[in-house]
């Protein structure tokens, strides 16, 4: 199961860095198979705008594109034509290194040099698209990271969750064992975890729901002992045993 580190900060207060949560998870039996950050090979791509467009004078093929950061414009030479004046793009700067290890430098392009180059998803390995150019939202910020933009400045967790553990095949459960360990021991950990996620868990259909025809006519008896009020908030979160009994 693949795991954004940044998910798990969000409902763990405090939680250290991924190395350390990468830690945090291998103690509570969860194997990190592998952690990578998405945005590794593209973090200097930046956010721009084109300003304007004309043909080259060279080539029929080929247009000149006048596009800005927001701190300086750049004479582009672009072999795409799904773009026009005023959208958003991904923007490669003279130097950037490219994924692949395709360092970008100054050349001619049919004369005319070129001062960047206009990405498309599949030479930023965020896609298969290789039709034209990343078109970004109007709203995108000139001069921004590409990779804070998207979102894409993170760590992503493959984490091996075992067959005994369904109730952890979602951001919530991993995330509930996690706060058992870093913030509170084994204290108490159902009741803060649903106190903490109520208004989540309130919409999380019970095992009855999801499966009827399973539980039609059966008798459903725990594993264990409960706490008082501790029943009906497992039964909420489909606990494991329910699960291994179905």
């Amino acid at each position: 199961m693949k795991l954004p580190y940044s998910w798990l900060r969000e409902m763990v207060d405090g939680l250290p860095a991924p190395a350390e949560a990468a830690a945090i998870l291998t103690m509570r039996g969860f194997e990190i198979e592998e952690w990578s950050s998405p945005g590794a090979a593209i973090q200097d791509i930046l956010v721009a705008k084109i300003l304007d467009l004309k043909p080259h004078p060279n080539a029929d093929k080929l247009t000149l594109c006048d596009v800005t950061d927001g701190s300086r414009n750049y004479s582009i030479v672009c072999g795409a034509s799904n773009m026009k004046a005023g959208d958003c793009v991904a923007l490669a700067q003279i130097g950037t290194v490219l994924p692949g290890n395709f360092k970008l430098e100054k050349r001619k392009i049919r004369g005319i040099y070129s001062e960047g180059m206009l990405c498309s998803t599949r030479e930023l390995e965020l896609g298969d698209d290789h039709a034209g150019i990343m078109i970004l939202p109007p709203d995108a910020p000139l001069g921004q990271r590409l990779v804070d933009f998207l979102g894409l400045n993170d760590t992503v967790f493959e984490i091996n969750v075992t067959p005994n553990r369904p109730d952890a095949l979602c951001a919530l459960g991993i995330a509930r064992d996690v706060i058992a360990r870093f913030e509170h021991g084994e204290a108490d950990v159902v009741t803060l975890f649903y106190n903490r996620f109520q208004s989540v868990i309130s919409q999380i259909p019970t095992a009855q729901q999801v499966v009827p025809a399973v539980f039609e006519g059966a008798e459903v008896t725990a594993s264990y002992d409960y706490e008082p009020g501790e029943e009906a908030i497992l039964a909420d979160l489909l606990p494991r045993n329910v699960a291994t009994q179905v």
